[in-house]
Parts: C-alpha cells; sequence; structure tokens
C-alpha cells in the first residue's frame, strides 16, 4: 500500500479544537481559507461525515460516535484513505447479541482471583476482533472481562491507530496474512462483505478467522445472506461449512435497517461456528444437506403440507399432472419442485436447490406419497372385508385402489401399481417405484 498524504499542520489544528456532539462534529476555528477548509472537509468525508447546512451547521456522520476517528485524525496527521475497506461500524445491539451468543456472560467476573490467576498460567482467555475498526465489539467485549487478552486486526491505518490509542494489541494490515502466536477461544467478527477482486471477502475472512480458534472455542460473524440462497460452487460450498460448524441452522437474519445508522442498508445475517464440526455432514440417505432440510420440514405432519401433496398425488393419478419425474419439465416433476420451493420459502430455509437436489426429491416425494396411500388404503380395505379376512394373505385391492391403479396404468410413461394388498409393508414399499420406472433409473 502506498504511503497516505499528511494532513497540514492547520488542518490538525482545526480538528483537534472541533467540538464532537453526538454524531455531529462543528468546526470551531472561524471562517477558514477556501484551501484550508477543503482540506479539512475532505478528511472528514473520508471516515464518514457530510456537512449540513440549515440550522445543523456540522458535518454528520451515520454512526453515533466519530470522536475516536477524529483524535485519531490528530493523533496521526494522515489523511484516511476513502472507505475502501466497507467499514461500517457494528450497532449496539448488534454487538449485544454477538456477546450473548458468545457465552460472554458464562466467565467468572473479574474479582474471582483464582479463576483467572490459574486461567493465565494456562496462556490466558485470548479474544480476537478481525477487521476492528474502532473497537466497537472489542470495548464491549473488554467491558464484560477486563482480565481477557483481545486482540485486535485492522487493514486502514487510521483505524488501526485509534485502536492502539485505547489500549489495544493491533495488527494492522490485512487480516488474511495474519498469523497469531497461539489459538484464539473467541472470534467476534463484522468482516468487509467485498472488496476490490473479491466480491465474496466476507467468506474467506470468516474461514481464516475459524482457522485461528481453539477447541471447543467459538466465533460469531456478521454477514450479507446471499450464500444462504446462492447456487454458485462457492456460496454452496459456504453454506455447508457454516451449517457443518453450526447448532440449527446456525444462521439468523438480523432485522431489515439495523446498520442503517451505520450509514449502509444491507440486508444482514448473523452466525455462530463452533471449532469442531458438529457431525451433520454428510447427511445419510440424502443428496445433500439442502435436501434433507427440504425434506425434514416438507415431509413434516403439518396438515397443511399433508393436504399439499396429497393434492399433487390426486392429479397424478387424475391425469392432471403428466410427464416423467425424470424430465424437470414435465409437469408433475414441476408440481414436485414447485411444492419445495413453497416449503422454502414458507419456513425460510437456508436452502438452495440444484438439479440433483431436485431429481433426489422428487423420488423421495414418490415413494412416501405411494406408501401413505398404500397405508392408508389397507386400513379402508381391512375395515370393509371384515375381521376374518383381514389375516389372509394377499387381500383383492378394494374398488377405489384398483381405480387409481387404473388411472396411474393410464398416465404416460407410468407402470400399473401391484394390483394385490399385501401385510408385507415392506415388500410393497420397496415396490412403489413402480409406479414411477423413470426414477429408478
Amino acid at each position: 500500500m502506498s504511503a497516505l498524504p499528511m494532513l497540514s499542520a492547520a488542518a490538525r489544528s482545526v480538528l483537534a479544537a472541533a467540538i464532537v456532539d453526538g454524531n455531529l462534529v462543528r468546526l470551531t476555528s472561524g471562517q477558514l481559507a477556501r484551501t484550508l477548509y477543503e482540506e479539512v472537509n475532505e478528511a472528514l468525508v473520508r471516515i464518514g461525515g457530510k456537512w449540513k447546512n440549515g440550522k445543523t451547521q456540522a458535518h454528520a456522520f451515520s454512526y453515533q460516535d466519530p470522536a475516536p476517528l477524529v483524535a485519531g485524525l490528530v493523533a496521526s496527521g494522515v489523511m484516511p484513505p476513502k472507505n475502501p475497506f466497507a467499514f461500517f461500524p457494528t450497532p449496539p445491539s448488534v454487538v449485544e447479541s454477538m456477546l450473548t451468543s458468545l457465552d460472554i456472560d458464562a466467565f467468572p467476573s473479574a474479582e474471582d482471583d483464582s479463576y483467572w490467576s490459574e486461567l493465565g498460567r494456562e496462556g490466558g482467555l485470548r479474544i480476537l476482533e478481525p477487521s476492528a475498526g474502532t473497537g466497537a465489539i472489542a470495548d464491549a467485549l473488554r467491558a464484560r472481562l477486563p482480565r481477557a487478552t483481545l486482540e485486535c486486526c485492522e487493514l486502514n491505518p487510521l483505524c488501526a491507530a485509534v485502536l492502539r490509542r485505547k489500549g489495544y494489541t493491533v495488527f494492522e494490515g490485512d487480516f488474511l496474512a495474519f498469523t497469531p502466536s497461539a489459538a484464539y477461544a473467541r472470534i467476534a467478527l463484522n468482516p468487509p462483505f467485498s472488496v476490490k477482486g473479491d466480491v465474496r471477502a466476507y467468506q474467506s475472512h470468516i474461514r481464516h478467522a475459524h482457522a485461528m480458534l481453539a477447541k471447543g472455542g467459538s466465533l460469531v460473524a456478521i454477514a450479507p445472506p446471499g450464500f444462504l440462497t446462492g447456487t454458485s460452487k462457492a456460496d454452496r460450498a459456504f453454506r455447508d461449512f457454516v451449517y457443518e460448524h453450526s447448532q440449527g441452522y446456525g444462521v439468523e437474519e438480523i432485522p431489515a435497517g439495523t446498520f442503517a445508522a451505520s450509514g449502509t442498508s444491507i440486508a444482514t445475517v448473523f452466525m455462530r461456528l463452533l471449532a469442531e464440526p458438529t457431525g451433520r455432514a454428510p447427511v445419510s440417505g440424502s443428496h445433500c444437506w439442502h435436501c434433507r432440510e427440504a425434506k425434514l420440514v416438507g415431509d413434516s405432519n403439518s396438515r397443511e403440507y399433508e393436504r399439499m401433496r396429497i393434492r399433487i398425488a390426486e392429479r397424478r393419478v387424475a391425469g392432471e399432472l403428466s410427464g416423467a419425474l425424470s424430465d424437470p419439465s414435465s409437469g408433475v416433476s414441476q408440481a414436485v419442485d414447485a411444492y419445495y420451493d413453497d416449503v422454502i420459502r414458507l419456513e425460510k430455509l437456508p436452502v438452495a436447490l440444484l438439479p440433483a437436489c431436485r431429481a433426489h426429491l422428487r423420488r423421495e416425494f414418490v415413494e412416501d406419497m405411494a406408501y401413505q396411500f398404500d397405508l392408508r388404503d389397507r386400513v379402508a380395505d381391512a375395515a370393509a372385508v371384515g375381521p376374518a379376512a383381514r389375516s389372509e394373505s394377499p387381500v383383492p385391492i378394494a374398488e377405489g385402489e384398483r381405480a387409481r391403479t387404473d388411472a396411474m396404468r393410464a398416465a404416460p410413461g407410468v407402470s400399473p401399481a401391484p394390483v394385490l394388498v399385501s401385510a408385507e409393508h415392506e415388500r410393497v414399499y420397496g415396490d412403489t417405484l413402480s409406479l414411477f420406472p423413470d426414477v429408478a433409473a
């Protein structure tokens, strides 16, 4: 990185005399020469300020407290770079959620000298905030855990200077080039979402941070939600990584507008990752965990979903949904695909289905529906023929089942269902793919 220009002594003097009032910076040095004002204004604009006329007559900042950055300008004498690092301070509400997720309050108070002394002999409680900005998260961590070892990484030299003034140990430079001296028990980061040349910078930052966790450690991070539904190889790999190292889905949606006060309206999510995989991948019996999640919810006993599934099967039997399930453009394939799309949408599942996923789910759908119809009709048939006939195997199918079998036989590309009802459920279940032989291929 090339050297940044220096502020003139006059500009530093003007900034030193400025008054910070909430999110406003008021210049108090009177009328400034045009060139001097332009220099001061440029410095304030580069740290997020914008001049407001009218009654305000001050530089307004989208984040709440610009005082640390203004002090950094005066102390360093460096004209800050424009915001190439996508720096948006973490709002207090999000910081609090991050600390809660990290179980910070589970650690004993600073007054518990025996605990902290013993922990110190074992290397102490090491915590890292990468891409720390001015230390919004680190400040909150230090307030809760004053005896922990807090370290920060920051690329922006002005922000790094602010962090040092606050007393933090700081690695100034690209976080992806940072190698710690020891692992961390906790890591909290609000990484750059994208930078020049890397539209998914947050993914590499989160992975790099995760690699620094000590055994039993945990990480919390902010990220954009695009990877949850993205179908690129990178998004799917990152989604798998998040899922495999978290409990539940590992991701929570942050309310819209949360970062508005920090200068951005971008949608965001919150994630908590554990150092060790949770053992949920690979997923046995499913094409991938995306299939598994869609199937688990889609096969639930919800009456709404059950009605949706039965309606598809009835339309198939009635000949309304033609074609083979192996053909993604067929009517029956589109109906099943639409069902799982509805499930994903209604339940807000962090799932993105590729063609192979959809083919797997269509096959599973047919097996499950055939089995459900079979069991339902067995009960009805047994009630109709009476106790004496129930023990017989096989038993002729009821007229309703025969009608459905005939309809299935008439559907394009579909072979007939078994014409006998047997008590051997497993055998019949294994034969259900004969209804849709193209799926079995």
